[in-house]
């Protein structure tokens, strides 16, 4: 069976390790696989050394698992059929939002983003499948330290990593480093790095790379475009809450997980240092093995696949 993973670029960033994901399960499951962008990327490098890259998609896939709408009219130039699943990983901007008639099938990667689709859209069904993170590549490798004694910034913003500095000063808590979960500078190996952590700050699929690995997840960044965006699409969606963003704990999990870990899960403005030291200061080392048996229960890649390829075998 011939599988095209297609999206828009291969920026560092969730929408191009998602669907490494994808590739590196499919894959291993005997699929062969290539992977067409349309702006391609400096993510190039890593995702080609697993998978097919092609400059044009061939004319004939058995599945074509594809994301924004401008990938859309590109394949319908080049007159690539297949079976076509179109992935929506968020709402932010129009691109990433599709019409009727995009797709064979379509998917939400949270129940947010889900719900927003019938409210934007004229698609009469879609899926809610959450996305996956590959809990063989992201496990613990070392338990966490009974104490909060280590950071590991993958904050896209400056302004959030300085907060998050000086939060480390105030505790004495070691800030291993800042890696831009965004940036072609950042190291590959981010399951090292996350292991060598007690806590982990950042949002998306960040979090998902941090519970896979046991570590505690504080979810916090700043993205003043995107936040401008859903602040104006979505009028009054976004609600300030003395319990988020900060750390993900068995309380707030759910519902932090319904909206991707994002910016829809509880949005604060007001969100400062004083609120950062607090969010520290909830570290429990014990909730490390909860977190990785979410990971696996829930957003395991393994089960991610199962249900884009049971919507295939139901065609």
């Amino acid at each position: 069976m011939r599988v095209l993973l297609a999206f828009t670029h291969l920026r560092f960033g969730g929408l191009s390790t998602f669907n490494h994901a994808i590739g590196n399960e499919l894959k291993k499951r005997g699929f062969i696989v290539d992977v067409w962008t349309n702006l391609g990327g400096p993510y190039r490098k890593h995702i080609r050394k697993d998978l097919n890259i092609v400059r044009v998609p061939d004319n004939k896939y058995d599945l074509i698992i594809l994301s924004n709408n401008d990938v859309v009219s590109k394949l319908n130039e080049y007159e690539v059929e297949g079976f076509k699943i179109y992935i929506t990983h968020g709402v932010a901007y129009k691109n990433d939002i599709p019409r009727k008639g995009m797709a064979d099938e379509y998917v939400a990667i949270s129940p947010f983003s889900h719900a927003k689709l019938y409210e934007k859209t004229d698609i009469p069904y879609a899926n809610y499948i959450p996305q996956g993170v590959d809990c063989d590549r992201y496990r613990p490798t070392a338990p966490v330290n009974r104490k909060l004694t280590k950071v590991l910034s993958l904050v896209k913003s400056e302004q959030a990593n300085e907060l998050i500095k000086k939060a480390c000063e105030i505790r004495d808590i070691e800030l291993i480093d800042w890696y831009r979960s965004c940036s072609s500078s950042s190291i590959f190996d981010i399951p090292t790095a996350i292991n060598e952590a007690d806590a982990v700050v950042g949002w998306g699929r960040v979090v998902l790379e941090t519970i896979a690995c046991g570590r505690i997840p504080i979810c916090f960044d700043i993205n003043e475009a995107v936040i401008e965006n859903l602040e104006t699409d979505y009028p009054g969606s976004f609600k300030t809450s003395t319990t988020l963003p900060g750390t993900i704990l068995p309380e707030n999990i759910y519902r932090m997980g319904r909206c991707n870990f994002s910016l829809a899960a509880g949005y604060d403005p007001t969100f400062d240092l004083n609120r950062m030291l607090e969010s520290f200061d909830k570290y429990d080392y014990k909730l490390s093995q909860y977190y990785r048996n979410y990971a696996v229960n829930h957003f395991n890649i393994t089960l991610t696949v199962n249900r884009f390829l049971n919507l295939h075998a139901q065609y």
